[in-house]
């Protein structure tokens, strides 16, 4: 039995499928920046670069708002040029190396208040 979104690609194998991913990508980014907004209104943190949290949601920032772009462009990037289709996928690459690191920093540091 095919769902929908198995329906809609018909026709259509090399397509990347970028609704999810960038509803995902919105989600987190809304997530995040509510959680600045909370966290800089309250400042329960002194030194904000010493809160493991802090560094985990810059690092969902910033993976997700290139992965929002990403999946926004990967369709047509893979029919424009396949070496831009394969850069494209690199930065993806960097950027999950990033997200990681930063979580690992962020795992590492002890919280400070």
């Amino acid at each position: 039995m095919l769902t929908i979104e198995e329906i809609g690609r018909l026709g259509q194998p090399d397509n990347v499928d970028n609704i999810g991913r960038s509803v995902e990508s919105v989600l987190v980014i809304g997530l995040v920046l509510l959680y600045y907004y909370t966290s800089f209104k309250e400042m329960r943190v002194f030194y904000i670069w010493k809160d493991p949290v802090f560094w985990i949601s810059t690092a969902l920032l910033i993976f997700f708002a290139g992965n929002f772009l990403i999946y926004t462009f990967a369709n047509f990037s893979i029919k424009y040029s396949q070496q831009l289709s394969y850069q494209i996928w690199a930065l993806h690459g960097v950027l999950t190396m990033l997200l990681y690191s930063t979580y690992a920093y962020g795992l590492w540091i002890s919280p400070r208040k």
